[in-house]
């Protein structure tokens, strides 16, 4: 295999130069037939175990929290969190 580089001093073709304007940005994402089709079953397989994973994520930080801060035994508004 074959390889060819080159370098610029003063060009970075990646820099970011100054704007003036607002700037917007485009992304795509694609897949090929063959590449859909994988992910949709790939999708389908692993969507309840990221499911479970996700709750069990969520619980594990509700334990951390009420842990740290104590269990929320009520719903505290704004007026009555100021009051006191």
């Amino acid at each position: 295999m074959l390889g060819l580089g080159f370098a610029t001093p003063n060009l970075d073709p990646n820099q970011v130069l100054p704007s003036h304007a607002e700037r917007y940005a485009i992304t795509l994402w694609y897949f090929d037939g063959e590449e859909r089709e994988r992910a949709q079953q790939t999708g389908a397989e692993t969507t309840a175990e990221t499911n479970a994973a996700e709750a069990d994520a969520i619980q594990d930080e509700i334990r951390r929290f009420e842990a740290r801060y104590g269990p929320a035994t009520e719903k505290r508004s704004k007026a009555t969190t100021l009051a006191q």
